[in-house]
């Protein structure tokens, strides 16, 4: 939460933010409520597979660190 009160949802994979559109990195609620509905939003975002391939880009970069 910000000064004014707002939310900022960002959804991260590991430690790093997933850019959800270009160069944004989180969703901006105007309250707790909006933060809900927001997370709805992501749910069904997931489950049709919209960040399947930033997920498959930041996993290979993760798993080349272990190598």
């Amino acid at each position: 939460m910000d000064d004014s009160g707002k939310y900022y949802l960002s959804i991260n994979y590991g430690k790093q933010p997933l850019e959800l559109s270009k160069g944004k990195f989180s969703i901006v609620c105007e309250s707790i409520e909006d933060v809900q509905k927001s997370l709805e939003v992501v749910k069904m975002s997931v489950q049709k597979g919209d960040f399947d391939p930033q997920l498959e880009k930041r996993s290979k970069v993760i798993r080349s660190n272990f190598q």
